[in-house]
């Protein structure tokens, strides 16, 4: 299973394919289409990295020492 950062590089080739799609395509519709479609890769990347982070200082704070009494 993937983590995190490879999740969100999986997301931003996929928004790349996107818009390298929409470089090639004649149709103002599609190219449209394809570029919010890369948006939307692009924003879920950016989501994964930003859940992978806290979920990092969360299992960080989880495990430190108490403080002491």
């Amino acid at each position: 299973r993937a983590n995190g950062a490879e999740r969100a590089q999986w997301h931003k080739e996929h928004a790349e394919e996107c818009r390298a799609l929409s470089r090639r395509s004649k149709s103002p519709e599609d190219r449209e289409m394809l570029l919010n479609m890369a948006a939307t890769w692009d924003s879920l990347a950016e989501s994964r990295l930003k859940t992978t982070e806290r979920q990092r200082r969360l299992a960080k704070f989880a495990t430190a020492d108490p403080a002491p009494e």
